[in-house]
């Protein structure tokens, strides 16, 4: 911090009310008691739910670089820009309750916590962090869907990988059992017979390449529908690369000898990192139409 920074520093703390601490200080507490039963539930399915804790890192690094951009001093200043996003969080979470809408809920919180940045920060650091809240927001809701639709995507990650053996040549088909609930892949006349289980859902995969996408589309002046555009190709990205993943482990363990966990986590984690390159490319490309130059998420 230079002479000019340090000297603004001063300045503002010594400006700095009571009045500036405790409403900064009310917002906190509303943020921990609104939502950390929400947030403790989510890290708890999120802890369940395969490489969905690659999500978080790369929410964690979109933080990180923000935060290296701005490094700015806490200032605690209550200006009109947090009050309204506090102000608009509020009504959010108030609808919510009456409509048991959970999503407005997820969006409240994402405002909660830019207000906070922007009381601590100033504005201009809560927007830095807009791409990391956005993407936060977006795994909050994918999370909270995990439970709903862990069987479709079962069946769906089943039905793809299938299509795609087929035509290799495998002769694949897909079983259901309704109870216990199983989804069972039968490869070569049924010689071989692999369980897709709930770890086989493919969330980690479309989580990461959704957030990637959120992380990227909110830096690049998109048009709005371009940005639920790219979205969706990220979901669909996940989804099929997921199928993807399936079928690489059956014909790996087919033709070879390899220990199956090997085979598991080694080819596994090569498909998905590969996803994540598919949606790089896929929303940082058109970004050159709209944008002379691309900045890394954050």
């Amino acid at each position: 911090m230079d002479a000019s920074e340090g000297t603004e520093f001063r300045r503002r703390s010594a400006g700095r009310s009571l009045g500036d601490v405790i409403a900064a200080a009310v917002v906190l507490v509303a943020f921990v008691l609104a939502y950390a039963p929400m947030l403790r539930h989510l890290a708890m399915v999120g802890a369940r739910t395969t490489q969905a804790l690659n999500a978080f890192i790369l929410l964690a690094f979109a933080g990180f670089e923000a935060w290296r951009r701005e490094r700015r001093q806490l200032i605690l200043e209550v200006r009109s820009h947090g009050l309204f996003l506090f102000s608009f969080s509020c009504v959010l979470l108030a609808v919510a309750s009456i409509t048991e809408w959970w999503p407005l809920t997820i969006l409240a919180m994402c405002l909660n916590l830019a207000a906070l940045l922007s009381f601590g920060w100033g504005p201009d650091c809560a927007r830095s962090f807009y791409p990391a809240i956005a993407g936060l927001g977006l795994a909050a809701v994918l999370l909270m869907l995990v439970p709903r639709l862990d069987l479709l995507l079962r069946l769906a990650g089943a039905l793809f990988s299938a299509r795609l053996l087929n035509a290799l040549g495998w002769q694949a088909v897909v079983l259901f059992r309704p109870d216990p609930i199983g989804v069972f892949l039968s490869v070569a006349r049924g010689t071989r017979v692999f369980d897709v289980a709930s770890e086989c859902n493919g969330y980690g995969v479309i989580l990461s390449c959704a957030v990637l996408a959120a992380l990227y589309a909110v830096r690049i002046p998109y048009p709005l529908f371009v940005k639920a555009a790219l979205l969706v190709a990220a979901l669909l990205v996940g989804l099929l690369f997921n199928a993807l993943r399936i079928g690489v482990i059956v014909v790996l363990n087919m033709r070879t000898s390899w220990p199956y966990h090997w085979i598991h986590e080694g080819a596994g984690t090569a498909v998905y990192l590969l996803a994540l390159l598919v949606v790089t490319l896929l929303v940082i490309l058109p970004g050159r139409r709209f944008s002379g130059s691309v900045s890394r998420p954050g």
